[in-house]
Parts: structure tokens; sequence; C-alpha cells
């Protein structure tokens, strides 16, 4: 069980959630854009972003209700860096949710209390090259199967 003390939040852009298709293949799902990446990826497209709120645990939980029966997965854009992060991830498998992080990190730079709660990762910085071209340098992560996904993404 997992346990934080104290105000847990976090920044994401607004509005929020954004309800996504494309993100997770077969899933419809909750997108969350998480203010505070530090990997300055060139061409990122979160750095155009300017209005933030703030997420606490309550108002994310009555969201996740909300939607229930109606998505399916969650996906953080970003909040690796968070402790908050394993707590949010819980409270979605709780409710039935599928949980999906988006990271330009590599899977073995991403703390590991953060994987076991997720299905599905994306790992790598962003280069301008869309997923799923075999140029490209990210990849999506089926963690439950151990499978490759990337190629659902042509």
């Amino acid at each position: 069980m997992l346990h934080f003390e104290g105000f847990t939040a976090m920044q994401v852009f607004t509005p929020f959630p954004v309800v996504v298709f494309q993100e997770v293949p077969g899933e419809i799902s909750l997108g969350f854009m998480i203010k505070g990446c530090r990997l300055g990826c060139q061409g990122c497209s979160y750095k155009s972003l300017r209005d933030w709120a703030v997420l606490d645990l309550q108002t994310y939980t009555q969201i996740l209700d909300r939607y229930a029966g109606q998505a399916t997965c969650v996906v953080f854009m970003g909040g690796d860096w968070l402790e908050e992060l394993p707590l949010f991830l819980f409270e979605a498998q709780q409710r039935g949710y599928k949980r999906c992080l988006y990271t330009g990190k590599e899977l073995a730079e991403v703390n590991p209390a953060i994987v076991r709660e997720l299905d599905f990762i994306k790992v790598g910085r962003w280069q301008g090259i869309l997923m799923g071209k075999p140029e490209g340098n990210q990849r999506f992560l089926n963690l439950r199967s151990g499978q490759d996904w990337t190629s659902r993404f042509k």
C-alpha cells in the first residue's frame, strides 16, 4: 500500500483532463499534461503551454470517478520526477483504469516505484520524429505483456 503524508498535488495543463484516443492503442484515455519537465527536448510542444492549474488528489479521484465506465486508461504526459505519481497511478488502478506514462527518459532511468504502477510506457526523448517511424527513437511498451507496441503507431 502506498502512503504519502501532507499535501499531494501536481501542476497540470488546463483544461484537464483531456480525453485522448491515440496515445494508448485500443484505449480511451484521460490525459494529464504535467508541468516541470527538465529534459528540454528541442521542438517540444509543452514549452508553449501557458495555462497551468494544480491537480490535487481529491480532484483527481473525482475526475476518475466521473469518467468511470467511459474512459479505460489514464495517461500522464510527464511527471516521472514527482514522488506523488505512484499514488496517482495507484488510485487509477483501484478504479479499474489502465495506466500509462509518456516520458523522455529511457525505461531504466524511470523510478521503479512508478514502473511497478504502469501498464504502458512511452520512452525516449522527442527528436521531431513521430513514434512508429523506423528512424525514430521513441518506443511504446506494454509492460504487462512485455511487448513493444511501437509499430501500432504507424
